[in-house]
């Protein structure tokens, strides 16, 4: 019985040894590779970071044993070579040598009219040869030169890439629909509204009269705004926007639903569109010296010369009014976070009335502002 634990035991050993020396030789089959910089134009990122990016993708593809950043800084400062102008191949062969890698990889962003044309090539220092290239014209959108580098490192190293993401870069034939840069505002929505002409005169009335006997024609606004980007590139977006709420809960409820048609841009905010709203409404007439006690028909005569009107009566059924709604905005983003803020003003002729309002609200975007890579 010892004899076979020791047997077990000893098999044990060399076959975890062999395993730990296959997984070594493993690694040691991995090509070593450097990084200087990548020549940068019209992008805002400077030639180091940007190759500090491209080490970066490199890195995630596990297909080269990637020398560190700071190891290869040193080395070139004590040879001094700028690595931050090192492009050519016979100076990245010297720089090779010196690191003692197996490869060089260099190339350039540029920004061309509404392109970015992006270069990678890999050099073989023993070789002294170009072993790959690969070249791809992006639409430009700095703000996902991190989602480009990926792509075009894979393409350069034979690794497949999503083609969705691949066209909605690539392409220059069609609008971009990009939800990777676009900026997403659904969420809760609260505020408050002014009503002017007959609207404020009836909110301000008694209630026994139909009024909701407020002291100013001020009523608050609780809703959730849903929305859905056809257009996407870079910082504009055109987009559909609705927006169900209920406003004068304190005193009574006014149900609602606002459709807009707007664009972004850089965080401003302009649509237009109907807005359908359920509420009390009745016919009757103003009457009095100055025209300021509402009588509601309901059914009465009408002394000659009165002129009939629509107006908001909490004692009438409910009806529908239409109505168009003007918005301008801004978001300001922290992290995560956006916080809108919307304007608007909304004529109801119907009414003989005018809304102005003013919106608050705020979501947890998927992801924040993304920062490039130092």
């Amino acid at each position: 019985m010892k004899k076979l634990v020791l047997l077990l035991s000893i098999a044990s050993f060399f076959n975890m040894n062999g395993q730990m020396n296959r997984s070594n030789s493993l690694e040691g089959n991995k090509e070593s590779i450097a990084i200087l910089s990548m020549d940068s134009r019209g992008v805002n990122i400077e030639n180091v970071p940007m190759g500090n990016l491209v080490r970066l993708e490199i890195e995630k593809t596990q297909r080269f044993e990637v020398m560190d950043k700071y190891d290869v800084a040193f080395q070139m400062e004590d040879a001094g070579i700028d690595a931050g102008h090192c492009f050519g191949k016979n100076q990245l062969v010297e720089a090779g040598s010196i690191l003692g890698v197996d490869n060089m990889l260099t190339g350039s962003v540029d920004r061309f009219g509404d392109k970015i044309i992006y270069t990678l090539r890999l050099i073989d220092v023993k070789g002294n040869r170009i072993k790959k290239a690969s070249v791809i014209e992006f639409v430009y959108q700095p703000e996902d030169i991190q989602t480009m580098t990926t792509l075009i490192v894979n393409d350069l190293l034979g690794i497949e890439n999503d083609p969705t993401i691949f066209e909605m870069l690539v392409s220059f034939q069609r609008p971009i629909t990009n939800s990777r840069t676009s900026l997403s505002l659904d969420g809760p929505r609260f505020g408050a509204l002014l009503a002017t002409g007959t609207m404020a005169s009836r909110l301000m009335d008694d209630r026994e009269n139909g009024g909701l006997g407020l002291s100013a024609p001020i009523a608050s606004m609780f809703g959730y705004q849903w929305e859905t980007q056809y257009v996407s590139a870079g910082d504009f977006s055109a987009l559909f926007e609705f927006i169900p709420s209920v406003n004068a809960i304190e005193s009574n409820v006014t149900f609602s639903l606002t459709i807009l048609h707007g664009a972004r841009y850089k965080g401003w905010e302009l649509g237009f569109g109907p807005a359908f709203r359920l509420s009390r409404l009745g016919e009757g007439y103003f009457t009095g010296e100055n025209d300021d006690q509402w009588v509601l028909l309901d059914g009465a005569e009408v002394p000659e010369n009165e002129r009939i009107v629509t107006a908001f009566d909490r004692r009438a059924p409910v009806g529908l009014n239409t109505g168009l709604v003007v918005a301008v905005g801004k978001t300001f983003t922290s992290g995560y976070l956006n916080f809108p803020i919307n304007v608007y003003w909304s004529p109801s002729p119907q009414l003989e009335s005018n809304t102005f309002g003013l919106v608050l609200g705020f979501n947890i975007a998927k992801t924040p502002v993304r920062q490039i890579p130092n």
